[in-house]
Parts: structure tokens; sequence; C-alpha cells
């Protein structure tokens, strides 16, 4: 993986690199370094549209995880609408194995219903059907729509 504010160009191998931004992206995040997290994940989606037929299921990962950073960051910047975005942008993702297995991470669509943004979510929801079959989201969309907060579990961890 590449350290925080080590360039990920470095890596040659572009599933590489990209596996290693997004990460890098998440990482920066979560500690805090906001500016280097929306430079990695501005980056990973260069690199996902520049090497796209190369990746195979990685551009899927990549979409989503990448556009979850840049919602998480709009967030952040109390930018209601831009995180909106973001969230249906990782929504559309065509998916990853780890995708449809696992499932989406849902910290975003929480922290936007908590701001009552219930349409985006279940629109995100109803994206995340393509890739995603499983029950829980049955009962998430059943959950928001009655107002109710979901309780997401291992889809907010990973």
């Amino acid at each position: 993986m590449v350290a925080i504010g080590e360039s990920a160009a470095n890596v040659q191998n572009p599933v590489e690199r990209l596996f290693d931004l997004v990460q890098a992206a998440q990482a920066a995040l979560e500690i805090g370094h906001n500016e280097q997290a929306g430079k990695f994940a501005n980056d990973s989606l260069r690199a996902m549209d520049e090497y796209r037929e190369q990746l195979g299921s990685l551009a899927g990962y990549t979409m989503f995880y990448a556009n979850l950073v840049l919602g998480r960051l709009a967030l952040l910047n109390d930018d209601i609408p831009k995180a909106q975005q973001f969230l249906l942008l990782a929504g559309r993702t065509p998916g990853s194995p780890a995708l449809s297995t696992f499932g989406p991470n849902m910290s975003l669509a929480r922290e936007l219903l908590k701001r009552g943004r219930r349409n985006a979510v279940l629109q995100f929801f109803t994206e995340c059907e393509a890739f995603w079959k499983d029950r829980r989201l049955d009962a998430w969309i059943t959950q928001v729509q009655n107002g109710q907060l979901p309780i997401f579990g291992g889809n907010l961890r990973h």
C-alpha cells in the first residue's frame, strides 16, 4: 500500500496503483488528512478511466469507494447536494466481487439519512440492487420508507 504522502505514481502496475490509491484515499480520510484523501480519490477515478479495460472488477470497486470518500468529504464541508451526488455515483458502480458478496459501505447513506435525505438514499439502494442481492437491502428500503434509520451493522465498516 502507498503510504500517506507518498506518490502512488511510483507504482508501475496500473492495477496495483489503482488499488493503492483507493486504499490511500480511505486511510487518509480516516486519519483526517482530508485534502490528501480527496486527491487520492480523484486520482483513482482518473486512473480508473485511463486503465478501465485492464482493471476488471477493480474498476467497480474503485468507482464505489472513491465516490464514497468524496461524498464523505462533501459532508464534512456541509455540502449536502454534492454528498448526495457522490452517493448516487457510488451506487452506479457495476459492482465487484467484494461489493456483491459483502455489500456496500453504508456510512455516507447513514449520514445523509440523519440529515433527512431519504429520497437520495432510497435511490442509492435501488442502484445497489443491480450488484448486491441481499434481503438486508429490502429491509433497509422498508425501514427508510417508514422514516426509520436502519442499523447497518458491518456495512458501516468495510
